[in-house]
């Protein structure tokens, strides 16, 4: 399906020079309809709240919001400036509710989201948690952008992780709408030596014969390691082999698998070194 519809969700003003240059390229390559997307926490006064703190400490507060909110859209007018292309700015209130509820509105519609990975802050990452909802429950492709590095392109050599699940699937079906006819794509099965049983190198042949009819040039790779995690190989793999995009199906298991045992979907969140194409 063409994407004709983008929606930038741009959280704080550092976000803006993230995403952006790609958000822009993208659009401009598809032709498409660009929405950028803040959510504006609302002051709320709670029970039991002094009603003078409540005049005067909500009040700063929403200014403070308003101001963030205008400087995140001065910012994402700016960017947009002279591209050529139809443009939106969006601003949804959450009044309450976390923020991603709001962001969900919009996305639920696009047909591609693109979002930022977490920056750290002082040296502490506090997590994707809203990146993680926005791949879980928008049930769409959601493209995060690493906050370190500058990334202007996707999809002349991708690499796609495939594994025995649905989401993978999805994904690495969902990448054809970024990559060009003529680009290169990897399709690699990372995996830990006693897992091979349970690998699809069959459906990998498969994917590679449907890739290339798209016009794609294919490689088709196993990688066993015993050290490494999945997650680890991918990036490295994506690294060695200069791709500009990796493709990854996102929580193939239960949240409790992923609690107790670790998921490649947050380990890619919390240290990609490209732009990440997540399907759920």
């Amino acid at each position: 399906m063409p994407i004709k519809t983008l929606v930038v969700v741009l959280p704080t003003i550092e976000s803006v020079a993230q995403v952006m240059p790609l958000a822009i390229q993208i659009a401009e390559d598809h032709d498409a309809h660009l929405v950028g997307v803040h959510a504006e926490a609302s002051a709320i006064t709670y029970t039991g709240v002094g009603m003078g703190f409540a005049v005067q400490e909500f009040a700063a507060l929403r200014a403070a919001e308003e101001r963030q909110t205008a400087e995140i859209e001065a910012a994402f007018a700016a960017a947009v400036a002279g591209t050529g292309q139809p443009t939106e700015w969006r601003v949804g209130e959450m009044r309450g509710a976390p923020s991603v509820e709001c962001l969900l509105e919009h996305a639920h519609y696009a047909d591609l989201v693109i979002a930022p990975q977490e920056t750290p802050y002082n040296g502490y990452t506090p997590g994707n948690q809203m990146q993680e909802q926005l791949v879980r429950e928008s049930g769409r492709p959601v493209l995060m952008v690493p906050h370190a590095g500058e990334f202007k392109s996707v999809g002349k050599h991708a690499l796609v992780g495939l594994s025995p699940t649905r989401e993978s699937s999805r994904a690495a079906f969902d990448a054809l709408d970024l990559i060009a006819p003529g680009a290169k794509a990897t399709i690699l099965t990372a995996h830990r030596p006693s897992d091979r049983d349970r690998l699809p190198f069959d459906t990998a042949k498969e994917l590679a014969r449907s890739y290339t009819r798209h016009g794609i040039e294919v490689t088709v790779q196993d990688r066993p390691d015993p050290t490494l995690s999945p997650g680890d190989i991918l990036l490295n793999e994506a690294f060695e082999r200069g791709c500009d995009m990796i493709v990854a199906g996102a929580f193939g298991h239960s949240r409790i698998y992923d609690i107790m045992v670790g998921a490649t979907t947050t380990h890619l969140m919390a240290h990609m070194t490209a732009p990440v194409l997540f399907s759920a």
